[in-house]
């Protein structure tokens, strides 16, 4: 039984080379391996080890410039700030509504001959602010999470 989950991606290699004085440098380092690659269960051309040292002052850098960026924003702004954009979605998801539900009432019009739009521009017309209407009503889902 495995104690710690990334045993399986872990290693370690010893750095070795022999200086111009004769004496020989080694170190020990840990790297990460492509467990997939080193087991031969997928065919790809990539790289199959990363130093850890590396990989992981990467991800650190990431996460103290995500951390600074939280830092730099107050909570109540950003509420504001989600607050704000959910009443524009709203208001855009009403009047998007509003648009499709007058088009829609053009085309009995249209079919008795009494509209000045032809079938196909209420159609594309339609189309449009329908999908307008379903990308406005994702964003508005995606702020209210």
């Amino acid at each position: 039984m495995r104690t710690l989950w990334l045993s399986h991606v872990t290693t370690k290699y010893v750095d070795r080379y022999t200086r111009k004085d004769g004496s020989e440098y080694r170190a020990s380092k840990n790297k990460y391996i492509c467990n997939k690659k080193a087991h031969a269960t997928t065919d790809c051309g990539g790289q199959s080890g990363y130093i850890s040292s590396k990989v992981d002052m990467a991800v650190v850098d990431v996460l103290h410039r995500y951390f600074d960026k939280i830092k730099e924003i107050p909570q109540d702004k950003a509420i504001e700030r989600k607050y704000q954009a959910q009443i524009v979605a709203c208001d855009d998801s009403d009047k998007l509504g509003e648009k499709l539900q007058s088009l829609n009432m053009e085309i009995a019009n249209a079919l008795v001959g009494e509209s000045s739009f032809t079938a196909s521009q209420l159609r594309e017309a339609i189309e449009s602010i329908q999908t307008q209407l379903d990308t406005t009503n994702t964003q508005l889902a995606q702020l209210s999470k």
